[in-house]
C-alpha cells in the first residue's frame, strides 16, 4: 500500500495530501516507521520514511506545503554496500552532539544494522561498520530502536530491541533465535565508536524476549531514560533503568505558543555546562534530560 500524509484542518478533520505533498510513495515501499526532523537546520522539519527490504525515503521541506525526494541523494536510501535493507525501527539522535541529527534503523537477522552520519546539509554517510557496531547485529531480528543517553554522560548512546519473526527458527541451523535480548551501545570518546553494552546476567540486558516495539523516557522522575517494552505472546517489560551514575540532569518542558504546536515539536535548544561549547540538543518529546 502506498504512504499516507495527512493534513491537519484545525476543525477535527483531515485531508490526504499524500500527492500534492510530493509523498505519495508511487513505488509502494514496505514502509515501517515514520518521523517528522529536521535534517538540515533550516528550521523545518523534513520527513524521514523506513521501508523493509526496499529503499528508505528522505523528503527535504520545502516550506510551501511540498517534499523533495532526496533519498538516493542524501545517501539515507541505502547501506553503505549500495543494498536495500529490511529496514524497521528508527531512530534520531545526536550522538556527536554536533547540532546535526543522525539516523539508525533496525533490519532483519542476517544482516546488520544501519548507522547514518549526519555530514550536514542533509547528506548522510552510513558507518556501522566503522563505528564498530555492525557485526555484533548480524543474528539479531530488530525493531525499537531509539538514540538515548542511558548513563548521562552527556552523550548518546543507542538501544535495540529484538525478537525473531519466526517461532520455528531455533529448529534451523540459522544461528538466530525466535526470543533475543536488547543490544545496548555505548557512546565512546564524544561520538568515535560504540561499544556493546554486557548482557550481565540479572539485569534487563540479559532478557530474552520476542520484542515488537518499545516507547523511551523516564517513568520516575529520577532524571534516567527508562523502556517499556511491547513483546509478542508477553506482557509487557519495563526496563528501569538503574544505572549508578552520578550525573546531573533537567527537565525542560516545551510548550508551543498560539501559533505553533503545543508540544514544540521542532524547538531547539542550546545548553551550556560547565565550559563547554553550547550542545545543541533536539528531542521529539517534552522532556529532555542533558548533563
Amino acid at each position: 500500500m502506498p504512504d499516507h500524509l495527512f493534513h491537519n484542518n484545525g476543525d477535527g478533520t483531515f485531508t490526504d495530501v499524500s500527492e500534492k505533498a510530493g509523498v505519495a510513495d508511487e513505488r509502494r515501499y514496505y514502509g515501517f516507521s515514520s518521523t517528522f526532523v529536521d535534517v538540515n537546520n533550516d528550521g523545518k522539519v523534513d520527513l524521514i520514511v523506513t521501508d523493509d527490504s526496499s529503499p528508505n525515503y528522505l523528503y527535504l521541506n520545502k516550506g510551501n506545503g511540498t517534499f523533495e525526494d532526496a533519498s538516493f541523494y542524501s545517501g539515507f536510501a541505502v547501506n553503505q554496500d549500495s543494498h536495500e535493507s529490511a529496514n524497521m525501527g528508527l531512530g534520531v539522535g545526536d550522538y556527536r552532539n554536533n547540532g546535526m541529527v543522525d539516523l539508525y534503523t533496525t533490519s532483519f537477522s542476517d544482516d546488520y544494522k544501519p548507522l547514518f552520519r549526519n555530514d550536514g546539509d542533509g547528506n548522510f554517510s552510513e558507518i556501522a561498520n566503522e563505528m564498530g557496531i555492525a557485526e555484533v547485529t548480524y543474528p539479531f531480528l530488530g525493531w525499537a530502536t531509539e538514540f538515548i543517553d542511558y548513563d548521562n554522560d552527556g552523550w548518546k548512546d543507542i538501544m535495540n530491541l529484538n525478537g525473531h519473526l519466526l517461532t520455528e527458527v531455533e529448529h534451523h541451523d540459522w544461528g538466530t533465535t525466535y526470543n533475543e535480548r536488547p543490544l545496548l551501545f555505548h557512546n565512546l570518546n564524544h561520538g568515535a565508536k560504540f561499544e556493546v553494552v554486557p548482557a550481565v546476567e540479572g539485569t534487563g540486558l540479559a532478557d530474552v524476549i520476542s520484542a515488537r516495539g518499545a516507547a523511551f523516557g523516564d517513568l520516575f522522575n529520577d532524571g534516567k531514560i527508562d523502556v517499556v517494552v511491547n513483546c509478542m505472546d508477553h506482557t509487557p517489560v519495563l526496563l528501569r533503568n538503574v544505572n549508578a551514575d552520578k550525573n546531573h540532569w533537567v527537565g525542560l518542558a516545551f510548550i508551543g505558543g498560539p501559533k505553533s504546536p503545543r508540544d514544540a515539536i521542532g524547538a531547539t535548544v542550546y545548553l551550556t555546562s560547565g565550559g563547554d561549547p553550547p550542545a545543541r540538543r533536539r528531542d521529539e518529546q517534552r522532556e529532555l534530560h542533558v548533563v
